[in-house]
């Protein structure tokens, strides 16, 4: 779509949005990461138009948060200036967090060469600076929120209006702000005073009354974790391990709001299965009593007297799975009665 609509129009890539965001800023800030290479090969051809230094600077930062190294080496080998700039301290601790990750997969060794060579050329740059500029380069500016994120008032009232929704679990607003509002997406990597995203709201537990048309802990710790995921897909990759003034990450405030929960889940599970567990135990009981002691009986040569019968065959067949569905459940409800009972499992 995207290709069909800049052979209309080259012009397009250089459109800005609200907040003074670029279309392949928006792509790079949610990891499309397909999107994001298209856009910045034909913003590549509009120089004059498309770049200034501060938002080639944050589409840098933006590239190297959502793990996109192969467009942050070309920016960063072809405008070395970049690597005096107030963005290159958040980009040094990034790019080293990744390179230095304990877990390598072999998908992710391509990645690791670039964030590598990105960590090199910046440096190799920055070495060749005077001392103090390279203290001032390293220790970066203070943190501030960018112009490209500000909002105006509209755009704040329905940032209010998006942070309710989720906060109050209030799906059917939640479900047509995403729909239709324009701005949807330049609203979810706002935050709010305290310093949470959109994703530390939800994280929040949530009024009782909310979770009262689910039954039993262990459902509504299942709802609360569904809606975490569910808002966790619209959140900025980045953003979903930033920290608010607490010093939690979403994760750790679901983790520390839902504790309580947790509990009333376990106990209502071992509770559940531990009765579901005694039906299971006497039909497994009763199905294996009944494969031995089988209508009519047997004769004399020890064959069941109604082995010819169709009813019969019918019968065997039912007992087995009766016998085989129940031992399973049993194993099943003894699984559950065992499990560590980790918030994730309620998932």
């Amino acid at each position: 779509m995207v290709e069909i609509m800049v052979k209309k129009n080259r012009a397009l890539v250089a459109i800005t949005g609200g907040g003074g965001m670029t279309p392949l800023y928006m792509a790079c800030l949610f990891g499309h990461y397909e999107m994001g290479k298209c856009l910045y090969g034909y913003s590549q051809k509009l120089r004059d138009i498309c770049w200034t230094h501060e938002n080639r600077g944050w589409l840098l930062q933006k590239c190297v948060e959502t793990n996109m190294f192969d467009i942050a080496l070309d920016i960063v080998q072809e405008h070395p200036e970049l690597s005096s700039s107030e963005f290159v301290s958040n980009i040094i601790m990034r790019t080293i967090n990744w390179v230095i990750r304990p877990k390598m997969q072999a998908l992710e060794k391509e990645s690791k060469a670039k964030a590598s060579e990105i960590l090199k050329t910046i440096w190799n740059n920055i070495a060749e600076k005077p001392r103090d500029e390279i203290d001032t380069i390293l220790r970066g500016p203070p943190d501030e929120i960018p112009n490209i994120i500000k909002g105006h008032a509209a755009r704040h009232f329905e940032n209010q209006q998006g942070i309710a929704s989720r906060r109050h679990r209030h799906v059917d607003i939640y479900n047509l702000l995403h729909e239709i509002s324009s701005n949807k997406d330049m609203i979810t990597p706002l935050k709010d005073l305290n310093e949470d995203n959109m994703l530390h709201l939800v994280a929040r537990s949530v009024e009782r009354k909310r979770l009262e048309d689910v039954s039993g802990g262990a459902f509504q710790m299942q709802r609360e974790l569904l809606w975490f995921k569910e808002v966790e897909q619209m959140i900025p990759p980045s953003y979903r391990e930033r920290k608010n003034k607490d010093g939690l990450t979403p994760c750790e405030l679901f983790t520390k709001e839902h504790q309580d929960l947790v509990v009333q889940g376990e106990e209502w599970m071992k509770g559940t299965a531990s009765q579901c567990m005694v039906v299971a135990t006497l039909i497994a009981t009763i199905a294996f009593a009944a494969a031995f002691t089988v209508p009519g009986g047997y004769q004399d040569d020890g064959i069941p007297l109604f082995q010819r019968n169709l009813s019969f065959l019918i019968f065997v067949v039912a007992n087995a799975i009766s016998l085989f569905s129940s031992s399973a459940s049993i194993l099943t409800f003894l699984s559950i009665l065992t499990s560590r009972y980790a918030e994730y499992d309620f998932l």
